[in-house]
């Protein structure tokens, strides 16, 4: 609304999905070692995540494809998939047909374990189909991750995500409907999985904590009680 100048900007505020800081966390080598020793996961095995509901809105033959490009260039790589509807996944996705049987593993978690998961991983994923109707998301996914220290790639174009994550380090944008794209990312992959995970969380916890959001929702409120009176 505002590019095509049809209302005032002054009348509107953005306020992106946040995570709780407090709970999503950094863990310690301690912890994230023993959960990825449950999964057969080895210490020098790159571990990237994908959180949340899978459809094809959220372009997941587009994320295998990711997966296996990326495995042509690292060996030990795993691609870990947490989600509660693994029915999908496991009706629309041929693991044998992507060789990737023993390198993917999808498993359903409950809200108490999804943080510590986080941190198992070097980066996560988050693809979403570009369309009009995506001009305004803001997946979670992307918060809690940045909140554990994770850096997260998705996609460009997708509401404002562009301005935040190049903000936060580089690299972490990719044009998901171009397979030749993912090379770019590939090949800086060693710069992104040695980001600071303190100064990714710091960075995005001025734009993506909670209690950033609850002010912003307060400031709307108070104004529109204001213009009332």
């Amino acid at each position: 609304m505002i590019s095509n100048k049809s209302c005032d900007p002054n009348l509107i505020s953005v306020i992106p999905c946040c995570a709780d800081y407090d709970k999503f966390n950094i863990s310690d080598s301690d912890s994230i070692d023993k959960i990825k020793n449950q999964y057969g996961i080895n210490k020098n095995d790159i571990v990237f995540g994908y959180f949340g509901s899978l459809s094809p809105l959220y372009m997941t033959d587009k994320m295998i494809n990711f997966f296996k490009t990326f495995k042509k260039s690292f060996k030990n790589s795993k691609f870990m998939v947490f989600t509660d509807n693994n029915d999908f996944f496991n009706s629309n996705i041929d693991l044998k047909k992507f060789l990737l049987e023993k390198s993917l593993i999808v498993k359903t978690l409950n809200k108490e374990e999804i943080p510590s998961h986080y941190n198992i991983c070097n980066f996560t994923l988050s693809f979403i189909s570009n369309s009009k109707a995506r001009i305004a998301t803001s997946p979670t996914k992307i918060a809690e991750s940045l909140a554990c220290g994770i850096p997260v790639i998705c996609n460009q174009n997708i509401g404002d995500l562009d301005s935040f994550i190049s903000k936060y380090y580089d690299f972490g944008l990719i044009n998901a409907n171009n397979d030749n794209n993912f090379h770019t990312v590939i090949s800086n992959i060693q710069y992104i999985i040695s980001l600071s995970k303190d100064k990714i969380r710091n960075l995005s916890k001025l734009d993506l904590d909670l209690n950033i959001a609850k002010k912003k929702y307060i400031h709307v409120y108070k104004s529109l009680i204001n213009e009332k009176d």
